[in-house]
């Protein structure tokens, strides 16, 4: 799955519109629209914030992993 199916489907299962996830993020609304269009990927700095507030890991929302959250050592 791309990485902007995965962050539609992600935002969506966690009850959120692009609207509010991205003013959580500190992202426009626009930029978001992009991301889960998959015309923009974002910067690393707006990926982790997204990871955070999605509560997954950038490496699930990358598709490196299956694994939605992050493991702690």
């Amino acid at each position: 799955m791309s990485f902007a199916k995965r962050l539609k489907a992600t935002r969506k299962a966690a009850g959120l519109s692009q609207e509010t996830i991205s003013g959580l993020c500190e992202i426009s609304r626009r930029a978001w629209s992009k991301y889960e269009s998959g015309q923009w990927m974002p910067k690393l700095d707006k990926l982790v914030k997204i990871a955070d507030h999605l509560a997954v890991s950038t490496d699930f929302l990358l598709g490196r992993t299956e694994e939605h959250k992050n493991i702690n050592v």
